[in-house]
């Protein structure tokens, strides 16, 4: 293995690592924002250089890479808001929300509702559900209003 591999590998870590801080320097900054889910990084090595040498066949590690960032669905905190119109998710799952043809999916229950009744994220983007009326739920998703 050459100086340039040498630094290549330092490099590499150098680098993982860099990536790793901005992975944490996200969750610290989000860390109370409503609905926030942390994430995790993860590195694998690179493919192995395989070297033949006098005891036999060795492999010399080229380094790492960035695998893989995961966000955490685990159950976060449940707090009173005040507000009769937030609500929590508790498990899995999300709110479906749209704005115009984007439909998007939070799990930010901060609610509110604007000029017209309709049910409102508090970025502007309405929130989707089955209505229903004198007992009867409506088969496709809309606008939910109150």
């Amino acid at each position: 293995m050459g100086l340039f591999d040498t630094l290549r590998t330092g490099a590499s870590g150098l680098g993982v690592a860099g990536s790793s801080l901005a992975v944490i320097g996200d969750n610290i900054a989000n860390m109370n924002t409503t609905g926030f889910k942390k994430s995790t990084a993860s590195f694998a090595d690179q493919l192995p250089l395989k070297m033949g040498t006098l005891g036999g066949q060795v492999a010399l590690g080229q380094g790492a890479v960035p695998a893989d960032v995961r966000t955490s669905f685990a159950q976060g905190g449940l707090m009173n808001t005040g507000s009769a119109l937030d609500v929590a998710l508790t498990g899995s799952g999300f709110f479906m929300v749209n704005q115009g043809d984007q439909t998007m999916y939070t799990r930010d229950g901060s609610f509110q509702l604007d000029d017209n009744g309709y049910l409102m994220t508090s970025t502007g983007f309405n929130v989707q559900g089955y209505t229903a009326k004198d007992g009867q739920v409506s088969p496709s998703l809309s606008d939910l209003r109150i």
